[in-house]
């Protein structure tokens, strides 16, 4: 799609916000285009028994007890919430290779959030949509996590967001009665999202971890600034990452995804360590010699704080 179309059907998506007739939702209103937009998304889960065909988890109390029942969401084990960015869906070959990461590793619930219709609006309008696709999500959550018997105890809940979908996470998660134990940003959506946006930060989870791989540079398309308990910047976090092509900005910012992939793949044998930085110069300018810390990886229960550097090998898994 030309940049002239997408320009078009962003604010035609945004006029649209401005009609139809009010909804009563809860103690509030909504226009029928947020509330269907809110009601839009799918919540695709999967296990090691299911490890391909992923079944749909209706947002309900009712379907989230029937996927317990079917053992399709197991109690006793980490829920792994995956979030896809713009212009994605949840067939996105890099979200898919996560899940699958994870289901080799060990036994976990692996739920894919496909947020297709505002994701695909144009960049104006999925940006302002992302509350209250967030707001839908947290209601999943909650049926998760809530209620006599919970399917899913949040000390065993990690959200995994890329550009958009990390700052969803963030809005989802904030808004639950206890907060995720781990959020995982991947090179967070930049444009847009100042201090006042209501963007991804560290009381979103217990431990919020942020993974910048196209943050600096023209028309980045990540956030530079660190969000994060713990903000990772492979060589640097901007483009051009080490193996895209110098023309390729895109594939910088997906690098996010595939050195989280990597990391999970590979783990109790990742070897993608940083180096803490006194400072964003000391980041900048190659210098960190801290003290190390795993970037990404299995461990639901992190502790660290600061910016961390390191840098990759060109190739898969970068280290």
């Amino acid at each position: 799609m030309s940049y002239l179309l997408k320009l078009i059907f962003s604010v035609a998506i945004s006029l649209a916000l401005c009609q139809g007739s009010v909804i009563q939702d809860g103690h509030r209103q909504l226009t029928r285009t947020q509330l269907r937009l809110k009601n839009s998304n799918a919540y695709i889960g999967y296990n090691r028994n299911n490890f391909s065909s992923g079944k749909r988890i209706e947002p309900t109390e009712a379907g989230v007890k029937a996927a317990v029942d079917s053992g399709l969401i197991k109690p006793d084990v980490e829920t792994i919430v995956i979030i896809h960015g713009q212009y994605a869906n949840d067939t996105d070959t890099d979200i898919v290779a996560i899940k699958n990461a994870y289901l080799r590793s060990a036994e976990y619930n692996v739920i894919i959030v496909d947020w297709r219709l505002a994701a695909n609006m144009g960049d104006a309008a999925a940006f302002s949509f992302v509350p209250i696709i967030a707001e839908g999500v947290t209601e999943f959550l909650g049926f998760l996590t809530t209620g006599d018997t919970p399917a899913v105890a949040t000390t065993k809940l990690h959200l995994v967001g890329f550009g958009l979908g990390a700052h969803l996470a963030g809005f989802a998660s904030r808004n639950l009665p206890e907060k995720a134990q781990r959020i995982t940003g991947l090179d967070p959506a930049g444009p847009r999202w100042d201090a006042r946006s209501g963007r991804l930060t560290t009381t979103d989870a217990q431990y919020v971890e942020v993974i910048h791989t196209d943050g600096f540079g023209n028309k980045a398309f990540g956030i530079e600034e660190p969000i994060g308990h713990v903000d990772f910047y492979p060589n640097g976090g901007k483009h051009t990452q080490i193996g895209c092509p110098g023309h390729e900005q895109l594939c910088s910012h997906r690098r996010a995804l595939q050195l989280f992939e990597a990391s999970v793949d590979a783990g109790r044998a990742n070897g993608l360590i940083g180096n803490s930085c006194v400072d964003m110069r000391q980041m900048t300018n190659n210098q960190c010699k801290g003290r190390t810390l795993e970037m990404g990886g299995l461990d639901i229960i992190k502790f660290g704080s600061g910016i961390y550097r390191m840098n990759t090998k060109r190739d898969y898994p970068f280290f």
